[in-house]
């Protein structure tokens, strides 16, 4: 424990301008701890959920009797966001930024293992597997490119804002009996896209001066660093389970 101190402290107490290769370095190698620690946290919640609701022998009924979960993980999601968002200090006040992460990440969990009961094992197999690869290759491709793509973040926030109304259409055009079928496609492929320059994105601004590039997150910043690449991964896999998925 004393350890896992002396290095938030060291963290904590080095300007970002100031911040040496080697102390990045020690940045990037907590950011992706945390982020393989919550990856499996997802894994394991999202499989006992599955589990349960395919044990029930009706995955409809069991979600039906099980609708009070899906309000508390959206209230809970949406609360610890609030709460990170609004009390930056606190995200960066070990333990503090731990308990606020990982409860966020326990309420994620839920609603992906909620999602996950629609659909059949081998397509969510299919979409995790090439989440999986599209992430390594991208990070790969934004450790090793030459473009520094940090200066991105007008053109990343526009393509959030066209993919959420896009959203906010789709789930309006039902009601007045259009066809959705080949706009989901479109509206996922689209997902798929900004998803995916989100991840090079969040890759190099965490890599900072030890990649090259000009814009970095900041040292003591690294429960947001994770958060952004856990957001990354989970909204690409939604979309990916949307496109080829398999519906029970």
């Amino acid at each position: 424990m004393e350890e896992l101190q002396g290095e938030e402290d060291t963290l904590l107490n080095v300007d970002i301008k100031g911040a040496s290769i080697a102390v990045r370095r020690r940045f990037v190698q907590k950011v992706y701890g945390l982020l393989t620690t919550q990856l499996a946290l997802t894994v394991l919640i999202a499989t006992e959920i599955v589990l349960l609701a395919s044990a029930s022998g009706n995955v409809a009924s069991w979600i039906s009797s099980h609708e009070w979960l899906l309000w508390a993980s959206v209230i809970g999601t949406f609360s610890i966001m609030c709460c990170m968002l609004c009390c930056r200090d606190a995200m960066r006040s070990y333990p503090t930024n731990y308990v606020l992460l990982f409860t966020f990440t326990a309420f994620e969990a839920v609603l992906i293992g909620l999602v996950s009961t629609m659909f059949t094992p081998q397509s969510l197999l299919l979409a995790a597997g090439v989440t999986t690869l599209i992430f390594l290759a991208l990070t790969a491709y934004a450790m090793q490119a030459k473009t520094d793509f940090t200066g991105s973040a007008p053109y990343l926030f526009a393509g959030m804002l066209i993919l959420f109304i896009f959203g906010l259409i789709l789930g309006l055009l039902p009601l007045i009996g259009v066809p959705i079928a080949v706009s989901t496609a479109i509206y996922d492929c689209l997902g798929v896209l900004v998803f995916s320059f989100a991840i090079i994105f969040d890759t190099q601004l965490m890599l900072g001066e030890w990649g090259g590039h000009k814009v970095a997150i900041a040292i003591d910043e690294y429960v947001f660093a994770a958060l952004n690449l856990y957001l990354d991964i989970i909204n690409l896999f939604l979309h990916m389970v949307s496109l080829f998925g398999e519906r029970r």
